[in-house]
């Protein structure tokens, strides 16, 4: 228990608040005592990358490093996941968790998972989806950008026929009208913050945090779903988007592992970055106690 250990820090460039991710993490690893040791996937050299140390630390902080993080995976260092490596998954593709999820029972839009090769069975696909309209979401899309709402058998027809020859992958999705938008941070078995999200009147996708959102309590029905998502999901730290209906039924829209939170940070004030050391540190705590009684 003497060593100091070492929080390995993953990202991939300078997507998606990575840069602001490593910064904030890499205070609070260092204010904990620990040595920091980020690792840009982008860059680093894989033909000699760290050997880490029995109850080291080591956190993926943005959705591309996943075979990086495979590579340097190891049951007996303290992670988010609670998975073996050779089950990790694309984590830009959110809506593949959503698969998951649906498979296991829980509350999600009917996802047609693969845009269909040709227009022959459109109608019984709109039908079964219910209706017009019907979103279009591309699997690594994020703030919204490539979601797109269809509203008709033209514009279905006409789209289709051009994403096809994008070499993209899509999916076809049923139309929820929203009440409500969120997204609710997961760590371990509780939820540590919860926004709401404004929905402007002339789109159907919700605006960032940072433009017009709020903190908001969704209650104890809504924070149990998706503690038991991201558990399903396989992953303790989480940011679960949900779309409530006008009966107040709750779906799950995406399972985000990890989540952005440097707004949530910066803008809200909640430490997230110390929750992460902390909590990791606990496993990182079990796992050296466990390697010093073998």
């Amino acid at each position: 228990m003497s060593r100091t250990p070492c929080f390995y820090l993953l990202h991939e460039g300078a997507s998606s608040n990575a840069i602001e991710r490593r910064d904030l993490i890499g205070a609070a690893a260092q204010s904990a005592g620990l040595h920091f040791h980020p690792l840009d996937s982008l860059t680093c050299n894989y033909a000699d990358l760290p050997e880490p140390n029995t109850g080291d630390l080591l956190f993926n902080a943005t959705r591309g490093s996943t075979r990086l993080e495979t590579l340097m995976h190891r049951p007996d260092l303290a992670t988010f996941r609670t998975c073996n490596a050779g089950a990790f998954t694309n984590g830009g593709d959110t809506t593949a968790l959503c698969a998951l999820l649906a498979k296991e029972g829980f509350p999600t839009p009917k996802t047609y998972h693969r845009l269909p090769a040709d227009n022959d069975n459109l109608n019984d696909i709109v039908s079964w989806l219910g209706g017009f309209p019907v979103v279009i979401k591309k699997l690594d899309g994020t703030l919204g950008i490539g979601a797109m709402l269809i509203e008709s058998m033209r514009s279905l027809r006409s789209v289709l026929d051009y994403l096809r020859t994008t070499g993209e992958e899509f999916i076809l999705r049923q139309y929820i009208e929203p009440k409500k938008i969120g997204r609710l941070l997961v760590l371990g078995d509780q939820v540590i913050a919860s926004l709401s999200y404004k929905i402007p009147d002339d789109d159907f996708r919700s605006r960032p945090f940072r433009e017009g959102g709020m903190q908001e309590d969704f209650g104890e029905t809504v924070e149990r779903l998706v503690i038991n998502a991201g558990k399903a999901c396989q992953h303790e730290f989480t940011g679960v988007d949900i779309i409530i209906d006008d009966t107040d039924t709750p779906y799950i829209l995406e399972v985000n592992a990890p989540s952005n939170f440097v707004a949530i940070e910066r803008d809200i004030g909640i430490p997230v970055s110390d929750m992460i050391v902390e909590h990791l540190m606990a496993k990182s705590i079990q796992l050296r106690d466990i390697s010093d009684n073998v």
